[in-house]
């Protein structure tokens, strides 16, 4: 007979809490030592409901994102999807371990037999155990992912523009023909933030007016990527970045902006949205020939500083990374440098 929910087998799906309730997560089978329970419920969507739920919970408690909400639902959601295709559900809510990481095990062959790259399957096995993880503490059972090697990741070509292509985008915006002095001002100044002070694309979007001294050259930015509400970090403007956010401050005041929002919309006082930058930088690719995206910057103000110089440790604090492991994936060396580089050595016979 199927267990119901007593608390020994089918846990229940729990509602996703209101943002003022208090969460206080037991976490028993890690911290006490105790022996898991057995991973089981009535049904993959059951399973895939409650995971759900806990992400949004997460959130909650924890200031996770919106996007780190969707990356442990699009992981979880892939995993429903083969269980269902493969009519391997059962075996996976059985409550039988071996039979559990055997299954995810088969979910990474499945993935590789679909078409997917070595990324994806590691960004969709990431977030499903990162919700894993989240119901291994919320009730103790049994977490098959913690038993197992992660995949790798592929190791894909650098995702950030030359300092030749920077400075044509630079160009490019400055002279593309835009409706109004103050949409080009604006366009120039976020581009300016993500490729001359690595702002994040939520970073800019989020920026307050008075997160930005200008005649400091300094930009704060408030609840950045990372746990518990984000962190905060001072980023610093260069003169020419100064020089261009100066300007749109500028034609801000002529065209009488007064919202908090340091980046506001052509039409009204509002903030713009991704609709708009993704308008922005797909125009801009079009006139350069090359493809950009807002992120792509911050990889190459990464890129960048460490060319000019710049240690990695202050890079590090720069960018806002938790690690100089996290700076690494951002750096990156480009084939020419590694033979100017390696022509540095020399003998003196």
């Amino acid at each position: 007979m199927r267990p119901d929910d007593d608390g020994h087998g089918h846990v229940p799906v729990p509602r996703a809490p209101a943002r003022d309730e208090v969460f206080l997560p037991t976490v028993r089978s890690r911290r006490l030592n105790l022996t898991p329970l057995p991973l089981q419920c009535a049904s993959a969507g059951h399973l895939e409901a409650q995971l759900r739920a806990l992400a949004v919970r997460a959130a909650a408690v924890e200031g996770l994102s919106p996007r780190s909400v969707t990356w442990m639902h699009h992981g979880v959601h892939c995993l429903v999807r083969f269980l269902r295709a493969t009519n391997a559900e059962g075996r996976f809510i059985s409550g039988v371990a071996d039979d559990q990481m055997r299954v995810l095990q088969d979910w990474i062959a499945w993935q590789r037999d679909t078409g997917l790259g070595r990324t994806t399957i590691a960004t969709y096995w990431r977030g499903a155990a990162a919700a894993f993880q989240r119901l291994e503490s919320e009730t103790g059972m049994f977490n098959p992912f913690a038993m197992l090697r992660a995949p790798r990741p592929g190791r894909p070509l650098p995702r950030c523009l030359t300092r030749q292509d920077a400075e044509r985008l630079l160009v490019a915006v400055q002279h593309a023909p835009w409706r109004s002095s103050f949409e080009r001002a604006r366009n120039v100044a976020m581009v300016g933030l993500r490729l001359m002070a690595g702002l994040r694309r939520g970073e800019v979007l989020r920026l307050r007016f008075g997160d930005v001294d200008v005649s400091a050259r300094t930009i704060h930015v408030h609840a950045g990527k990372g746990r518990h509400g984000g962190k905060d970090r001072t980023a610093y403007a260069t003169p020419q970045l100064a020089a261009m956010l100066e300007a749109y401050c500028a034609e801000r005041r002529r065209a009488e902006k007064v919202s908090e929002t340091f980046i506001t919309s052509t039409r009204d006082d509002g903030p713009i949205g991704e609709v708009t930058v993704r308008r922005v930088f797909s125009r801009l690719s079009t006139i350069i020939k090359v493809h950009v995206s807002p992120h792509m910057l911050r990889h190459t103000y990464a890129t960048l500083l460490r060319q000019s110089g710049v240690s990695d440790r202050v890079a590090q604090e720069l960018l806002g990374h938790s690690s100089l492991a996290a700076l690494q994936r951002y750096s990156h060396v480009y084939e020419g440098e590694c033979a100017s580089e390696a022509e540095r050595l020399r003998f003196d016979v």
